[in-house]
């Protein structure tokens, strides 16, 4: 090492104070000698204080510099003369022994790394790539949050914004950017931004003790998800957990609402953060990172003890009867593994979760609801309708096959309000329209599971009336071919047939006609 020293030493002359007439060969020499300086170090060769010396370049070493920043006054000579790639093999080398943290605070603290702010281009984007390890390795922000001189702050914030914009440039010139995560490097980058753009005001605020100021940046930091800033003002006991804002919602409601897995665990485990506040709405953070389907941020919470996962929003309904009905499939089945969690709560209409999942046609949430048997089958909303009652109604067979097969309590002639049985909603549907086909399956199967076949409404009429109306002539066969009286007449003294008859169903009227005739 001695030797590579001395000769690094010989070139002095032509490389004069700080690279004078510098060519192709002295910078090489030059890099060459830090590359086996690095590498004897690493190897423990340069373990003692008389070796200190060879960790910066011959003619600094008499300078009272410490070991490697005349590396970094080095690097720096060669980025203010333009040659940017000679200075990135550099600082990959510097970088690699010193630590991204620590020769981020040697460029800063010798005004080296102002150049950033100045330089950023195409063909100069090393502080980018110093920025997005810097990102990666959670060094960036510990460091801003860490240092109490506002110049230092106010340097690398602006380095850092410039820096971060470039980089997400690049990333999105990418031709192949869908294969390293779609837009995640980008949202990260944009993401804290936030944080370096209100880190100077945060750190003045500290200062001042500006109450007001520290909640609405703890507050904004919640809601964007920039943990460092939370995770600095949580030491701050002024700063209020439970503020809200206009909508009611609190700093951990937005957090789980928009799926900040850092930032809710961190509110959780400051303890001081009411985990069942209700905004406007009657929402609590569990309902907010449910509805939005963040399923770490909902096992974090179950997994708190106070959390109450039953609560009810303003109508009545819970986490586990919102994700039912807008089927977050994955929140829906951590819900149902909660022992506490109520699979069968009514809502302000008494609708169920079931009722919900047997409209939506979700078949997979039906099954699991069944098969917990802590849910009643039977159950009457306001309208005195049950799940079965919208099976029909909405044309899902496979939800009625459910409901009658893998329950054996199930009503078949339960009545609503308006005194119709699953079977009008069977003949009569029309929320959507299904295939007719899918119809007269389940008017087979409900007449299998021994529904009554001529039960009349609380105007009397009978499914076979509405079949006629509506002009379903398939079913109108059918319902006659199981035996469905033809001339059963209604509070009115109408028949099915003048019921076919007055809505214009010719070939309808003709059949019951023809059928009554037959029975007379």
């Amino acid at each position: 090492m001695a030797e590579c020293w001395e000769h690094l030493k010989n070139v002095r002359s032509s490389i004069g104070s700080q690279g004078r007439d510098v060519d192709a060969l002295h910078i090489h020499t030059v890099e060459v000698y830090l590359s086996l300086v690095i590498a004897a170090f690493r190897s423990g060769l340069l373990a003692g204080e008389a070796d200190d010396k060879y960790r910066n370049p011959p003619w600094m070493a008499h300078s009272g510099l410490p070991p490697w920043l005349g590396f970094f006054e080095w690097y720096a000579w060669l980025k203010a003369t333009g040659l940017h790639w000679e200075a990135q093999r550099i600082q990959q080398l510097l970088f690699s022994v010193v630590g991204f943290k620590d020769a981020l605070g040697i460029l800063i603290r010798r005004d080296q790394f102002k150049v950033v702010t100045d330089s950023i281009s195409g063909q100069n984007f090393d502080e980018a790539l110093v920025v997005s390890e810097l990102i990666a390795s959670n060094n960036i922000c510990g460091y801003l949050l860490d240092t109490e001189d506002d110049r230092l702050i106010s340097i690398l914030a602006r380095a850092y914004l410039k820096a971060s914009h470039s980089l997400a440039e690049m990333l999105l010139a990418r031709s192949n950017f869908d294969e390293i995560g779609e837009t995640r490097p980008v949202q990260y980058v944009k993401q804290l931004d936030d944080c370096f753009e209100q880190m100077p005001q945060v750190t003045l605020a500290l200062r001042k003790g500006d109450s007001a100021a520290l909640h609405r940046f703890f507050f904004h930091a919640a809601k964007e998800g920039t943990e460092k800033i939370v995770e600095k003002l949580l030491a701050v006991k002024e700063v209020n957990r439970n503020h809200r804002d206009d909508g009611g919602q609190t700093a951990l409601s937005h957090a789980a609402g928009r799926g900040h897995v850092k930032v809710v665990r961190l509110l959780l485990e400051d303890g001081s953060a009411d985990v069942n506040s209700r905004d406007n709405n009657g929402w609590t953070p569990l309902f907010h990172a449910a509805a939005h389907n963040r399923t770490e941020v909902v096992n974090l919470l179950l997994a708190h003890p106070n959390v109450d996962p039953n609560i009810k929003d303003l109508k009545q309904r819970t986490p586990l009867s919102y994700v039912t009905e807008n089927r977050c499939f994955e929140v829906f089945k951590l819900l149902l593994a909660d022992p506490d969690v109520d699979p069968d709560s009514k809502d302000f209409e008494q609708r169920t979760p079931l009722s919900y999942a047997v409209e939506e046609k979700y078949y997979d949430m039906v099954g699991i609801l069944l098969d917990t048997h802590e849910v009643d089958p039977n159950s009457k909303d306001l309208k005195g309708r049950t799940p079965l009652s919208y099976a029909a109604e909405v044309g899902s067979l496979g939800a009625l096959q459910q409901l009658l097969y893998i329950s054996d309590e199930v009503q078949v002639d339960s009545r609503d309000t308006n005194g119709w049985t699953p079977l009008f909603y069977a003949v009569a549907g029309d929320r959507p329209d299904p295939e007719l086909f899918n119809r007269e399956i389940m008017v087979e199967e409900l007449l299998d599971f021994r529904a009554e076949l001529d039960c009349r409404d609380r105007l009397g009429r009978t499914p076979l009336s509405y079949a006629a109306e509506k002009g379903r002539r398939s079913l109108v066969e059918l319902l006659l071919k199981l035996g469905a009286q033809a001339d059963v007449k209604d509070n009115e003294g109408r028949t099915p047939a003048s019921y076919a008859q007055a809505a214009g169903y010719q070939d309808i009227y003709d059949v019951l006609s023809r059928e009554g005739t037959l029975r007379d």
